[in-house]
């Protein structure tokens, strides 16, 4: 039987995309549907197929495939792959060039890159994902310097200890810290350390935004 492993990747929770375990899921249906015996999985969370980060599980995946570990490698989707364009999957495909081995795409049709014609439905698709994700990158960083710009708190930061985000996503001085946080501010810039301002919140039982106890770290 020809071998597979799947690759599954999610950004965020936020991404609106197929969450990984749904991924592999569809991933085993086509493989077990194609006659394929998947005998590897490789996830990776909360990583961009855009920014060009390190993504562990993607280069262990690709190593093993290249290695010939296993024959075919399944992803949900080619954006699933990589969002870097026609240089990143190119360069992967002329390496495997010759050896029968090759990417699956389940949602794009079954696109089989070692089938005739599918290095250039895959050029066509990563493309398509790269535009996509920097047309989306341009959006978002537009937005969060008109919300700059508008005095709006940015969505999805952490709201600073010792404020709220009012109703139009604004800062204004929590009731219940905003003293507090003060007196935090008053005494490091007296020259006390760290340690002792996180000290004197835990003496005086003052809880920290996500637990009971303050951490330096």
């Amino acid at each position: 039987m020809t071998t597979a492993a799947i690759y599954a990747r999610l950004s965020n929770e936020n991404e609106g995309s197929t969450s990984t375990k749904r991924q592999e899921k569809e991933c085993r249906d086509f493989a077990q549907m194609r006659g394929l015996e998947v005998i590897d999985v490789f996830v990776d969370e909360g990583i961009s197929g855009f920014s060009g980060k390190h993504r562990p599980s993607f280069e262990r995946a690709i190593s093993a495939l290249e290695a010939g570990e296993f024959d075919n490698l399944i992803v949900w989707k080619l954006d699933r792959l990589t969002r870097q364009g026609m240089g990143a999957v190119g360069s992967l495909l002329d390496r495997l060039d010759g050896t029968g081995r090759g990417v699956i795409s389940v949602m794009d049709g079954g696109l089989d890159t070692t089938q005739q014609n599918g290095r250039v439905m895959v050029a066509l698709l990563s493309e398509m994902a790269r535009a996509e994700s920097a047309n989306t990158s341009t959006r978002i960083r537009a937005q969060k310097r008109e919300a700059r710009e508008a005095g709006k708190w940015l969505s999805g930061s952490n709201v600073p200890w010792g404020y709220v985000m009012t109703e139009d996503k604004k800062l204004a001085h929590c009731p219940e810290t905003a003293a507090t946080a003060r007196q935090v501010i008053e005494m490091y810039l007296s020259g006390q350390s760290v340690a002792n301002v996180i000290d004197w919140l835990n003496e005086e039982g003052i809880p920290s935004p996500r637990s009971k106890r303050w951490k330096s770290n």
